[in-house]
């Protein structure tokens, strides 16, 4: 345990292929290091293993790894992407607490528990998706400060929302569905924003400023509005998602107004995502200063 903790000068590291495990602090605030590689004989890393460090950029987890442990990957917010194996069946406490540069997360089908805090503060993730039909067990503040789309199977959505822990999440969780190729639908809805009551200081729209956004839907098939999110066009942070389900039938339109939060946002674009006939597709609309009150 602790074998390399606080060597700031470590900037990679592959680990021997004769290793069968990694104790727990091996690597714990490593500040400089950049990659490491795991080979698949590896069947344990010890808990804060790659606690803070704060410049991976890179991992790469062996395939036999059952368990993540509490606070493995904890405060490590250069990893911009993680594949998870299939063998992995359990997320520790706070395991990728405040990653926050991770984008994209997939759970496999075989994981069945998320302890408390297990991807807490990973502020940039756009989607998490969960493979498992049967619901895995949850804890308290597994997704805390996320506002992404979390993508289940189709059968398993509302076990999900109806789900302890789960269910705290309940407007977010959406059905796992195929993208979207039809060309009667890609270029024949659109949204835009229509204007609203709106503060601007110094670039930025003031809490509680109000936008309207359309979406219409000039297609000759029936679609359904599942969520809108706002995602502000100069940091690309993204903000609370908004679950509408709304039917939108062919040659009609439908509205919503978002109220801006607690300070504010810059340049926003609405992200609409939509289904029509089981699949999946998503259009956006940039705020542009227009009928400003």
């Amino acid at each position: 345990a602790s074998t390399f903790k606080g060597c700031s000068s470590l900037t990679s590291f592959n680990i021997p292929e004769g290793v069968t495990s990694i104790g727990e602090s091996s690597f714990f605030e490593c500040s400089s290091l950049a990659s490491i590689v795991i080979p698949d004989n590896v069947t344990s890393i010890g808990a804060s293993a790659f606690d803070r460090c704060k410049n991976m950029m890179y991992v790469s987890l062996p395939n036999g790894l059952t368990r993540i442990e509490s606070f493995v990957f904890r405060d490590c917010s250069s990893i911009t992407t993680l594949a998870i194996p299939e063998s992995v069946t359990y997320i520790g406490q706070q395991a990728f607490d405040r990653c926050s540069s991770l984008t994209s997360v997939i759970l496999p089908n075989g994981v069945t528990k998320l302890m408390f805090g297990a991807f807490m503060d990973c502020t940039n993730l756009m989607s998490i998706t969960i493979l498992a039909k049967e619901v895995p067990q949850g804890a308290d503040s597994m997704f805390f400060g996320t506002k992404c789309p979390i993508y289940v199977p189709e059968e398993s959505v509302e076990s999900y929302k109806n789900c302890q822990y789960w269910s705290t999440y309940a407007n977010r969780i959406m059905p796992i569905l195929a993208e979207g190729d039809d060309p009667d639908v890609l270029g024949k809805v659109s949204a835009r924003y229509t204007g609203g009551s709106v503060v601007t200081i110094n670039g930025v729209i003031q809490q509680n400023s109000r936008l309207n956004f359309f979406v219409y839907n000039n297609s000759s098939k029936a679609i359904k509005v599942l969520t809108v999110q706002l995602v502000d066009g100069v940091t690309g942070r993204p903000g609370n998602m908004m679950a509408v389900n709304t039917e939108i039938a062919p040659s009609s339109n439908s509205g919503w107004t978002i109220t801006i939060g607690a300070g504010g946002i810059q340049s926003p674009i609405a992200n609409f995502v939509f289904s029509c006939e089981g699949k999946r597709y998503e259009i956006s609309a940039p705020y542009q200063e227009i009928n400003i009150l």
